[in-house]
């Protein structure tokens, strides 16, 4: 039987800490070389103004392995629709099996960034640092909406 949660189970489920933990443990797999992470699949569909992204996971030893989609449909704000969405399937590691369908809109996904940027700076900022410079790239039709936020 596949265990189905939706986002409000999630919510219920997961917290900051736990989202901490999560990425910590993982990034420690990683550079321990246990983590298997093949290049993510990237669908963009410029004339909805979307894009879809899957990703995979497994560390080595463990029971389930996880496939995430999300997705970014940025003219979704002016149709009163969540710009961002996704799911999380997770399978058994020995028999494929599917376990669990974590219909979560992107809440997992949302729980991640914060940690991962925020113990990447930790693990690789000097520690003599007074400041930080976040430097990324977004279209100016996207600048606006950042910047009404």
């Amino acid at each position: 039987m596949v265990l189905v949660l939706g986002r409000e189970d999630v919510e219920r489920l997961v917290g900051m800490h736990d989202a901490i933990v999560a990425v910590r443990e993982a990034f420690a797999a990683a550079d321990l070389g246990r983590a298997i992470m093949p290049a993510p699949l990237d669908l963009r569909l410029p004339e909805a103004d979307g894009e879809l992204h899957v990703k995979g996971a497994y560390l080595t030893g463990a029971p389930v392995l996880g496939v995430k989609t999300a997705t970014g449909f940025y003219r979704n704000a002016e149709r009163g629709l969540p710009v961002s969405g996704g799911m999380t399937l997770i399978y058994d590691a020995e028999t494929g099996q599917l376990r669990m369908l974590v219909l979560d809109g992107g809440l997992l996904t949302e729980l991640r960034t914060a940690p991962a940027g925020a113990l990447a700076a930790d693990l690789l900022g000097r520690r003599d640092a007074r400041s930080v410079a976040v430097i990324g790239a977004r279209s100016e039709e996207h600048t606006s909406e950042l910047q009404s936020h």
